[in-house]
């Protein structure tokens, strides 16, 4: 009887963590969505202005495409940030390559328009091209371009759809659930505000610290449901349904 009413009880006390646990992860979750919605509102209105980077790698190439495409610099910057830290030589696991880790499918797209190895060589772009800074912060800043263009001058939908694609954005309505580019679009957004020298990237590194937490208190919520339903199927077997609970 005593190990019966020892069983009830850590079902009961699994049962409370569980409640505090979803409680904490509700605070997480409600807590780092709206400090983000409010950040990526003014981001999105921050970014808007068009200024030129002057301290970064490649300054004066990211500058002239950026103008070009009637993109923020800064932007152009953070994404080479996030995608390559201005690596030119890059290669990702996917198959992306350079310093906007151009995909070959998306640089086939976007140069049949720009045909920006017209004069150099005859068929399609390879690594040569691929490696070529200012070939590929050409492609990647025009691709860029038609994405802001795409979702109206939403910058954060632009960013989430450079790394997940835009049918991904598109089927979504925004921005795409998977931790992937949930963390891209805070990292692209950081750095832009790192580079700005913004205070606000103090928020940024908060609410991808929050976001961390979050991710942590899910797996132990998990943790906890599978011991208060092991503890469950125990009392079941021993007891039956109606006799214990």
């Amino acid at each position: 009887m005593a190990l019966r009413y020892g069983r009830i009880k850590i079902w009961y006390g699994l049962l409370v963590i569980v409640m505090l646990e979803l409680v904490v992860y509700g605070a997480f979750t409600g807590i780092s969505e709206y400090c983000k919605n409010a950040l990526y509102n003014q981001f999105n209105i921050a970014a808007a202005d068009k200024r030129e980077v002057t301290d970064v790698p490649y300054a004066s190439i990211i500058n002239k495409y950026a103008g070009q495409e009637g993109v923020d610099s800064y932007l152009v910057a953070a994404v080479i940030k996030a995608e390559s830290s201005f690596n030119s030589r890059a290669l990702s696991k996917t198959g992306a390559l350079g310093l906007m880790q151009v995909m070959p499918d998306t640089w086939r797209l976007v140069n049949a328009k720009l045909k920006v190895c017209e004069e150099r060589h005859s068929g399609d772009c390879a690594f040569q091209c691929y490696y070529d800074p200012d070939l590929n912060i050409h492609i990647g800043t025009a691709y860029l371009g038609q994405l802001v263009r795409r979702y109206n001058g939403n910058l954060v939908l632009a960013i989430a759809a450079y790394n997940a694609g835009p049918k991904a954005v598109d089927d979504k309505g925004g921005i795409p659930s998977n931790a992937e580019t949930q963390d891209y679009v805070v990292r692209v957004i950081t750095y832009w505000y790192s580079l700005t020298a913004s205070p606000a990237a103090l928020y940024m590194r908060w609410i991808k610290k929050c976001e961390q937490a979050r991710r942590y208190v899910w797996w132990i919520t998990a943790i906890t449901l599978f011991a208060l339903a092991v503890v469950i199927r125990q009392m079941v077997l021993r007891y039956g349904w109606r006799r214990w609970c």
